[in-house]
Formats: C-alpha cells, structure tokens, sequence
C-alpha cells in the first residue's frame, strides 16, 4: 500500500471515530431532550390535575357558602331580637295585671260566697 493510501486510510479511521463521537453526543442530546421533554409534560400534566382539584374545592367553598349567606338571610337580627323582647315584656306585663285581677275577683267570690252561706243559717 502506498504512502497516500495509508494516509488516507488513516485519515478515514479518524472520521469514523469522531463520526461515532458526534452520532454518539448528538444521540445523547436527543436522548436528554426526550427525557427533559417527558418530565416537563408531567409536571404539567400534574399541575394541571392540582389545578382542577383546588377548582373543585374552590367552587364547593363557594357553594357552601352562598347556602351558608341564604340561610343567616332569614335569621332575625338584632332589632328584630330587641322588638321581640320588648313584646314579650309587654305581654308579661299584661298578664300579671290580669292575674293580679283574678285573684282580687276570687276574693270577691269567696267573700260573696262566705256571706250568702253566713246569712242563710
């Protein structure tokens, strides 16, 4: 073999080693990218699902509360509290006059009754 064949034959084996080095690093960077690729879709793919449970939890909240507000709604306030009491103070008031009424009236009765049963002896 002459000397420019062997120098070409060098030269070859030379690009077929930096040929496999290049394909080798390049097929690494690919294999990396898909990895890099495959862990961002995931999160992503978890995020969203944390999202739509945190929607879910939110949009109970809110449900429950509006039943929460619709229900303090008809709840008496502290007026209604007040004109409450002042009635039933009222309504107290009227019935100790009327009891204090009857019993003056059964005094009455029971001095009536006393004197019809004294004078018929």
């Amino acid at each position: 073999m002459s000397e420019s064949a062997k120098t070409a034959w060098d030269w070859y084996q030379v690009f077929q080693v930096i040929w496999a080095i290049v394909s080798g690093a390049v097929g690494w960077g690919l294999w990396r990218e898909g990895r890099r690729q495959a862990k961002e879709k995931k999160e992503q793919q978890q995020e969203e699902a944390h999202r739509a449970a945190t929607d879910k939890r939110l949009d109970k909240l809110e449900r429950d509360t509006q039943d929460l507000q619709n229900e303090v709604r008809h709840l008496p306030t502290h007026e209604d509290i007040r004109q409450l009491t002042e009635k039933i103070e009222g309504t107290n008031k009227a019935l100790s006059e009327v009891i204090g009424e009857f019993r003056a009236m059964n005094r009455t009765v029971k001095m009536v009754n006393q004197h019809l049963i004294s004078r018929g002896e």
